[in-house]
């Protein structure tokens, strides 16, 4: 089992604030978001062979660690943290459709966090 712990998604990739903007407001964050996920999961350690069982499944266990106790519901959570499956996936090489999501709440961190425990389905 791997565990990455990432950086709260910034505000401007919630799907509210989304549904509020025009897209080109926050494409550009969300690709530096993607990638500096992507980049923090290699680094701490997530490296796997890309000739693995091309249909093999991953369990990805999420644990948002809220920045402030200001309530948030799991769907806006998850859908913040969209570009962050997708740079995990590039890490992983693998295609984000092959993840099996389970979601819970953390404990409440200053600046928040993602922890992102991701274990093979064998």
């Amino acid at each position: 089992m791997h565990t990455v712990t990432f950086p709260w998604p910034p505000s401007c990739l919630s799907p509210n604030a989304k549904r509020r903007s025009h897209w080109s407001k926050y494409s550009g964050p969300t690709k530096k978001y993607r990638a500096l996920c992507g980049w923090l999961a290699k680094e701490q350690g997530l490296h796997l062979n890309r000739r693995n069982d091309p249909d093999a499944k991953w369990n990805v266990a999420l644990t948002f660690n809220q920045p402030t106790k200001h309530r948030r519901d799991m769907d806006g959570m998850l859908g913040s943290f969209k570009a962050g499956l997708d740079g995990l996936a590039d890490a992983m090489g693998v295609d984000d459709h092959k993840f099996e999501l389970s979601l819970k709440t953390g404990e409440f961190i200053k600046g928040g966090s993602v922890t992102a425990q991701i274990e093979a389905i064998l």
